[in-house]
């Protein structure tokens, strides 16, 4: 899907042009760097869906099919997932358990070690729904400054705390490690750089003591979707696919990351 078939698309469901904007250097960023190639198909994607009222699409089974761009094979992605209760120790930890209400008025169930919900049966075609205010798209510590910079995206620590607490569980491979440290929150840039540091000790670890064991978890989440409309990470009991829908998802952008296209056999 390439950035000029996806201008089209959502021509028609544009409301806020500020609002395009912001897609647009979200897809020139994942354009921009050889290291983050993968992410050009579901960047677009991630643009596409963000113009467009929620309503139109929520209700919809909405499949983007993948091609790898080494190897040549195709992964079809849908927003389909399996919870399933599970040894809490193994268990996601997101924060607080307070739990959101969706449109429908029901509760959004949050994955946390205090509710031992673990995605157990991942499957290529699963998507993990995770939300945190103002995540930034970049492949280094080093270039961070330079992203955010030319591209107007913003830096939060709440995304390194989504970053170390999706590693150790899995969900994220080493290979697609997030970088993000808050240099916007605090005149420490040695701490902020510390726990970018810590992020990829963790990442190695992960890979050598992880794939050893469970190396299928890894292998079978295709990428990671983070959006902006609260800082929790929440799934939606009506629709598990979705996080609970505060406001539509035209509203906030969503940057989704591929995880394990370098180290696993998707």
């Amino acid at each position: 899907m390439s950035k000029d078939v996806v201008e089209r698309q959502i021509s028609s469901y544009l409301w806020d042009g500020q609002q395009l904007s912001r897609q647009k250097r979200l897809f020139e960023a994942a354009v921009r760097f050889p290291t983050v190639n993968a992410l050009r198909p579901l960047a677009a994607y991630a643009y596409y869906l963000a113009a467009k009222d929620q309503r139109s699409w929520a209700k919809k089974d909405v499949v983007l099919t993948q091609e790898r761009l080494s190897g040549g094979k195709t992964i079809q992605v849908d927003k389909t997932v399996t919870l399933e209760k599970t040894d809490a120790a193994a268990a996601v930890s997101y924060g607080p358990a307070n739990p959101h209400v969706t449109k429908n008025g029901g509760k959004a169930r949050r994955l946390g070690v205090d509710e031992g919900l673990q995605y157990k049966s991942i499957k290529k075609r699963d998507i993990l729904v995770v939300s945190h205010s103002r995540p930034i798209l970049h492949r280094d510590v080093g270039v961070e400054a330079e992203v955010a910079k030319e591209f107007g995206l913003e830096r939060d620590y709440d995304v390194v705390e989504a970053a170390r607490n999706l590693i150790p569980a899995g969900f994220i491979s080493p290979a697609a490690v997030l970088n993000h440290y808050p240099v916007d929150r605090t005149s420490d840039e040695v701490q902020a750089k510390a726990l970018a540091s810590d992020i990829r000790v963790t990442a190695d670890y992960v890979r050598n003591a992880s794939l050893a064991r469970d190396a299928s978890t890894l292998a079978h989440t295709p990428f990671v979707i983070l959006d902006t409309r609260h800082g929790d990470a929440v799934i939606s009991e009506e629709h598990p696919h979705l996080p609970a829908p505060q406001g539509g998802l035209a509203a906030h952008f969503v940057l989704p990351i591929v995880v394990g296209l370098e180290l696993h056999n998707l």
